[in-house]
């Protein structure tokens, strides 16, 4: 069997490899990871929600946010939203505005193809490091708080790591 399918998160997973192999090769799901516990944040007001989810309505995205059955995939994956794929995004009843800027730039990540002449290995990592340095950008603009400001640095160190130390393997020739 050949071609691929999509992750639970938005990878592309070889058709011929299993999910348990492509997780043990290195691939990487993508979603904003819920703040640690040192930083909490405000959840958003709904008004700002909606004002926050105007592009992925214009872009034709399915928004699932609060059910019980979203709450609990997120809360497996220890994440406050989800983009499934580049027309589904998953969010947390409560959920900040980094989460909704964050899930709204992987659609567009999805759309333009980003990364995807990338080793599957690494390509979560790319768009991972690619949305949180977008979100330091863009910090001021959307008054994005303090504190999910310093999460998203965090995050990003943590993905900074994981691509040099596949560099690193790549390197060694692993």
């Amino acid at each position: 069997m050949s071609g691929t399918r999509i992750s639970e998160g938005r990878e592309r997973i070889p058709a011929e490899m299993s999910y348990k192999e492509w997780r043990s090769n290195g691939g990487t799901e993508l979603y904003r990871q819920q703040p640690p516990p040192e930083l909490p944040y405000k959840p958003v007001s709904e008004e700002r929600y909606n004002q926050l989810i105007i592009p992925l309505k214009k872009m034709g995205v399915t928004i699932m946010r609060g059910s019980e059955e979203v709450e609990r995939y997120l809360d497996l994956r220890g994440a406050e939203g989800d983009t499934l794929d580049a027309y589904t995004v998953l969010f947390k009843q409560k959920v900040s505005i980094s989460s909704i800027l964050e899930e709204t730039h992987h659609v567009r990540q999805n759309r333009r193809g980003l990364n995807d002449d990338k080793d599957i290995r690494i390509r979560g990592t790319l768009n991972e490091i690619d949305a949180k340095k977008y979100l330091l950008r863009v910090a001021g603009r959307y008054k994005i708080p303090r504190e999910e400001i310093e999460a998203t640095k965090i995050q990003l160190k943590e993905y900074e790591k994981i691509l040099k130390e596949y560099e690193e393997r790549l390197g060694n020739g692993t």
